[in-house]
């Protein structure tokens, strides 16, 4: 049986608050940001890149990780990201119709990946600040590489002539 007690229940819902209010925030802060820095990027650039690959990264990670200590399941941080996962895959799945699918598995499993590395960093050093930063680390490399191969794809399927 998964629910052993009423605790596990209590510890359940919990976590689910948790990483659904991380999920809301960061999905007003993500449409604060776009409109606020759509049309001329951080830098002036005119390009979102930079925006994706490390404020909004770095932004989830602390939200996700704020969460779970002010909700009191730090020791659960790797179920409130994946929670989160799942709302940010929801999301992906109905805001893309032809990758959606793709993006809403990533989703889930990148961030229950990110909530481990968090935890594992957070119990080493018992700084949960540090977990926060390697994740929010790894999290910045992972949207850098999916958006420079995203980026080559467009251009190659540009240059193809295909949508």
């Amino acid at each position: 049986m998964f629910l052993r007690s009423a605790l596990d229940a209590k510890v359940l819902f919990v976590v689910l608050i948790s990483g659904m209010t991380a999920s809301l925030i960061s999905f007003w802060a993500n449409r604060f940001l776009a409109r606020r820095f759509s049309k001329k990027g951080l830098a002036g650039e005119g390009s979102l890149i930079e925006m994706g690959a490390f404020v909004i990264p770095a932004m989830e990670e602390v939200l996700k990780g704020t969460c779970a200590y002010v909700f009191g399941v730090v020791h659960y941080i790797p179920m409130v990201y994946t929670v989160f996962g799942v709302v940010e895959g929801f999301y992906d799945a109905f805001a893309s119709k032809k990758r959606g699918a793709v993006a809403a598995v990533a989703a889930i499993l990148t961030h229950a990946f990110f909530g481990v590395i968090a935890l594992s960093v957070y119990e080493e050093i018992r700084s949960l600040a540090g977990g926060i930063g390697v994740a929010a680390a790894v999290h910045m490399a992972w949207n850098a590489i999916t958006l420079a191969v995203g980026g080559l794809n467009e251009r190659r399927r540009r240059r193809d002539g295909r949508d």
